[in-house]
């Protein structure tokens, strides 16, 4: 098919109709132009069509490039920005080992906590149900399986409080269980206090005890246990428990006299070496403090003990008298060796 002239009609100049483009009428089954494409471009430009609106354009931040630049849509100010010609590096991967399908490692653009198990979105973690014992009801979904044995409560039906007196911090306070009405109750702010004592078996200094030891008894660790049977060597001499009965002597290792418990609780008779009754001694319970007496009940002193230190005693004037380490030996308020105290 040969190029075609035709004229145009309005400004009558001829204008060549291609081969290629009679071909592309005659497909779209169109006429003939009519027009040059001058007067057809012409014709566009002064139609009454309405003109295409301008597409809005927006405001940006690049982070990597500090620069600001206009896109044709809005971008997300919670997350960092950057154009084509300063896009960001390469996300750096570790590696973290997966729980789920047996196991296996995998690359996440994150570090994992190594105390936490972790799993991939391939193999998510399993979910568990547990019988709710408070709300009668059955819960699912649960990241960690039950404990067998023990009772299971769901938020909206919580575990029961209890009340509870906190014997060290003197206040009600609420906790997951019931107190045993006969035993003393601490909590965690105000725990149980801990007490030292001197091990005669070891001859050190035990830690953190959770109970005083008896000032007028000796003390054993677990580590060191007491002697079975009726005698032992050390620094107090022989002795023979459940006698109660402790020796007196002077630096020359004389006897000057004796204290042997009574049946009352915490007292004791103080003898002189003839044997003779020369008052008594008093101990409160639980405060390490010990009261004497003369034969007519009259307070001539106090002994106060100290655990892991030893006992203090004071005349009735308050002024110190002696002290007895927890090895027995007495010195005075000098500092000069007074003899010993061993208890049988």
């Amino acid at each position: 098919m040969p190029n075609q002239t035709l004229s145009c009609r309005d400004c009558s100049q001829s204008f060549e109709f291609s081969e290629r483009d009679q071909n592309f009428f005659a497909e779209k089954n169109f006429s003939a132009p009519s027009r040059c494409p001058k007067c057809r471009s012409a014709r566009k430009g002064t139609s009454n069509q309405s003109a295409r609106p301008e597409r809005p354009m927006f405001s940006a931040y690049c982070k990597n490039g500090e620069h600001s630049l206009e896109l044709p849509f809005e971008i997300n100010d919670s997350r960092p920005f950057n154009c084509r010609e300063h896009k960001s590096p390469p996300r750096i991967m570790y590696e973290a080992f997966c729980l789920g399908n047996g196991g296996h490692t995998t690359q996440v653009p994150f570090q994992t906590d190594p105390k936490r198990d972790f799993y991939c979105r391939e193999h998510p973690q399993p979910k568990f149900s547990a019988y709710c014992v408070a709300g009668d009801h059955t819960v699912s979904g649960l990241n960690r399986e039950p404990i067998t044995g023990k009772d299971f409560f769901c938020r909206e039906h919580p575990r029961p409080m209890f009340s509870a007196f906190c014997t060290g911090g003197g206040h009600t306070t609420q906790v997951p269980f019931e107190p045993k009405g006969d035993k003393d109750f601490y909590c965690r702010a105000h725990p149980k206090p801990l007490f030292s004592g001197w091990c005669v078996g070891g001859s050190h200094t035990k830690e953190n005890l959770p109970f005083e030891p008896d000032s007028d008894r000796d003390f054993y660790c677990k580590e060191h246990p007491r002697p079975r049977g009726g005698g032992g060597s050390g620094y107090q001499g022989s002795r023979n428990d459940g006698l109660g009965l402790t020796f007196r002597s002077d630096n020359r290792d004389n006897h000057t006299g004796s204290t042997s418990r009574s049946g009352m609780p915490g007292l004791s008779f103080n003898k002189d070496r003839s044997g003779n009754t020369r008052g008594s001694s008093q101990r409160v319970p639980g405060l390490g403090l010990t009261f004497h007496h003369d034969n007519n009940g009259k307070t001539i002193g106090t002994s106060r003990h100290i655990p892991g230190i030893g006992t203090f005693t004071e005349g009735r004037n308050g002024k110190m008298k002696s002290f007895t380490d927890n090895r027995g030996f007495r010195s005075g308020p000098d500092g000069k060796s007074k003899g010993s105290s061993r208890r049988i």
